[in-house]
């Protein structure tokens, strides 16, 4: 259970998701004009911050389920 919250909320928001902004991010020339920087940053950054927490989120999700399986297999096992 845990690997597949791992693969569905961590990995593939990883992979279809974060890795193609910071794709895309790369790819936009770095301006001159400071305030045009600052609306590119502003318009990437809370999107990707929003997609890093969900990420964050589903990784500490898993990690919980895991431990209490480990737990669950101890108690059977004693």
């Amino acid at each position: 259970m845990s690997a597949a919250v791992y693969f569905c909320g961590a990995f593939l928001t990883t992979a279809l998701i974060n890795v193609p902004m910071n794709e895309a991010l790369a790819q936009v020339a770095v301006p001159s004009d400071t305030e045009t920087a600052r609306r590119i940053w502003q318009d990437y950054s809370a999107p990707w911050q929003t997609w890093n927490t969900v990420r964050t989120v589903f990784s500490g999700i898993a990690l919980v389920l895991t431990g209490l399986a480990i737990l669950h297999l101890k108690q059977e096992n004693t």
